[in-house]
C-alpha cells in the first residue's frame, strides 16, 4: 500500500520522529531470547542490563570489554586511557534507560553537553575520542535490520552536527 493509500485507510505507522523515544526503541524487532552474541558480550551484559548495578561500575565494565575485545587497535589503546602505550583516553557519554524515558530532547541535550566536554578536552590533548553508550536491553537485543537505525534517524540533525564549541569569542 502507498503512503498515501496507507494514510487515507487510517493505516499508517506515525514517524519515529513524532513517537517517543521509549516508543521507538520498544518496537524494534527483536532477536530470539536464545541468540548467541557471543560469551564476552553475554559476561558484559550481565553487568551493563542488571538495573542494581551503578553506573560507574558498568562504565568499568564497557572499558574493559572495550580495552579488551573490540576490533579495532586504535579503539583498543584509547580504552587503556592514561596507562595506554600512547596515553589515548576516550569520553563516553552514557545514556541509560531513565535518559530514554526523560526523552528525544533530554538525550539530544545530554549528548551535545557531553561532546562539547569532550571537545574542549581534545583540543588540551586529554581525550582522543568520544563515544556515545546507549545503555538498553531493549536496544541491546534489537534485531539488526532495515529498522535498526531507527532510533537515531528520529533525532534532528542538529544531534549529530559536527560545530566546534564556543570559548567564549
Amino acid at each position: 500500500m502507498t503512503s498515501l493509500m496507507a494514510t487515507l485507510a487510517g493505516t499508517r505507522e506515525t514517524p519515529p520522529a513524532e513517537r517517543s523515544l521509549r516508543e521507538v526503541i520498544d518496537q524494534l524487532p527483536q532477536l530470539s531470547p536464545d541468540a548467541d552474541l557471543g560469551e564476552d558480550i553475554l559476561q558484559a551484559n550481565e553487568t551493563l542490563l542488571a538495573p542494581e548495578v551503578s553506573e560507574m561500575d558498568k562504565r568499568a565494565v564497557l572499558y574493559k570489554w572495550l580495552g579488551q575485545k573490540q576490533p579495532c587497535l586504535f579503539g583498543r589503546l584509547a580504552m587503556q586511557g592514561s596507562d595506554g602505550p600512547k596515553g589515548l583516553g576516550v569520553d563516553v557519554c552514557w545514556i541509560g534507560e531513565s535518559d530514554i524515558d526523560a526523552g528525544r530532547d533530554h538525550v539530544a541535550a545530554k549528548i551535545q553537553r557531553e561532546r562539547r566536554t569532550w571537545k574542549d578536552r581534545a583540543e588540551r590533548g586529554e581525550s582522543s575520542g568520544f563515544l556515545i553508550m546507549v545503555n538498553s536491553r531493549h536496544l541491546t537485543y534489537a534485531r539488526p535490520g532495515r529498522n535498526s537505525s531507527t532510533p537515531v534517524s528520529s533525532f534532528p540533525t542538529s544531534t549529530w552536527s559536527n560545530t566546534r564549541p564556543s570559548n567564549g569569542m
